[in-house]
């Protein structure tokens, strides 16, 4: 009796024995794969931060590139409408020379003309 229960515990020691190394290769295993998920969480969170900035950078230009062309259509804008500015200018104080040449014109028509009736009801 005495060597059976040796034997029993004999037995349930390397079991336990067992048992513990398999827990302690099951905790290895486990810590192995968390280092590695860990890494590829690590390297991803690297590469979206890489691309997200990528992108600012790239967003950033198009946003230089889109101020400087609008800038460039104003500054045009500005420069048509000043030409335009000008030649209406000059077309309307040509248009008030012709006009004022033309009432010189018909005021000295029309003293020539009462001068010319006023002199020949004197007459």
């Amino acid at each position: 009796m005495k060597i059976e229960i040796q034997r029993d515990r004999k037995k349930r020691e390397e079991n336990e024995e067992y048992r513990t190394c398999e827990i302690e290769n099951r905790i290895n295993d486990l810590r192995l794969q968390f280092e590695h998920e860990k890494k590829v969480r690590d390297d991803i969170s690297e590469n979206l931060i890489r691309t997200f900035g990528e992108e600012i950078l790239k967003l950033q230009e198009l946003l230089c590139q889109e101020k400087r062309i609008r800038e460039e259509q104003h500054s045009n804008i500005l420069k048509v409408l000043e030409d335009l500015n000008d030649t209406l200018t000059q077309d309307v104080n040509q248009e008030k020379q012709v006009r004022e040449k033309s009432e010189e014109m018909l005021v000295k028509l029309l003293e020539d003309t009462c001068g010319k009736i006023e002199n020949s009801l004197l007459n």
